[in-house]
């Protein structure tokens, strides 16, 4: 009886924590983009393209998920894949977490090619 009583509350921890806070599971990918531009995507824009266009990692993922997003710019998957991946080829860990977050990694979908 006693450990009944004992795990009858972890239970329902357990069940009741990831409904609560579900909703932040549901949050972007942004690795910082959000506190250092907040919602201003053309100054995101016109800072971040042409760090990225040379060389700069974070720049390149910013832009990536920008693309991704639909932030600032039109919605383009080759685009954001582009950026995305070329801030990845850097060996940068954000940028290869994002790559495998989006293209299944996590979630059991297709492999990466």
């Amino acid at each position: 009886m006693r450990i009944r009583t004992i795990l009858k509350p972890i239970c329902y921890f357990s069940i009741i924590f990831p409904i609560i806070f579900a909703s932040s599971a549901r949050a972007e990918l942004d690795f910082g983009f959000k506190a250092r531009y907040l919602e201003d995507y053309t100054t995101a824009l016109e800072e971040l393209r042409p760090l990225a266009e040379n060389g700069d990692a974070q720049s390149q993922l910013w832009l990536g998920l920008m693309y991704y997003y639909g932030r600032g710019v039109t919605w383009n998957p080759r685009l954001a894949d582009l950026w995305i991946r070329k801030s990845a080829y850097q060996l940068y860990h954000d940028a290869e977490f994002t790559v495998r977050f989006l293209y299944g990694g996590f979630t059991g979908g297709n492999p990466i090619n």
